[in-house]
């Protein structure tokens, strides 16, 4: 595990292969999006949560030991970054811990910021999972690939 200033980074071995298909019909069900996703698309408004599937059970089985007994999840989705994508800059009010955890990550796709009294760059493979505090404000970086860059982001409730 390494830790920054605030944040905690681990790693998971995820079958992108499996959770592609997935992930894509997350967020393709017909329902508005969220502004903070630029050039790209969020499950974040749909009914189904990727904690709840099947598909996604020996992730979080794994992370639920990682976050430790304190937590327990609140809401979980899906984006996606095209070329050009991103995420703008944002926080998590009133949820205790995130988890982004990078489902694929082509190379130039950007990466994962935060606001330490300045933007500060978190390099990320995929895999990666990133953990920190709901108050910290963090975005990404433009996907500058020709591919899509896939994040699984869950947000966790002190018990």
């Amino acid at each position: 595990m390494i830790m920054t200033t605030k944040l905690y980074k681990l790693h998971y071995n995820f079958d992108w292969d499996k959770l592609k298909p997935v992930c894509e019909e997350l967020v393709n069900i017909e329902k508005a999006q969220m502004n903070l996703v630029r050039n790209g698309k969020t499950s974040y408004v749909n009914e189904m949560h990727p904690h709840t599937m099947e598909e996604f059970k020996p992730f979080y089985d794994w992370l639920t030991v990682s976050m430790g007994n304190e937590f327990f999840v609140g809401n979980s989705w899906v984006n996606v970054h095209h070329p050009g994508g991103s995420t703008i800059a944002h926080d998590h009010p009133n949820v205790s811990m995130v988890s982004a955890a990078y489902l694929s990550i082509p190379d130039n796709s950007g990466y994962f910021e935060y606001k330490d009294s300045t933007w500060k760059e978190l390099p990320t493979v995929s895999g990666d999972v990133i953990i920190f505090p709901g108050w910290i404000e963090h975005r990404t970086q433009t996907n500058n690939s020709s591919e899509d860059r896939w994040v699984i982001t869950t947000n966790f409730i002190a018990k």
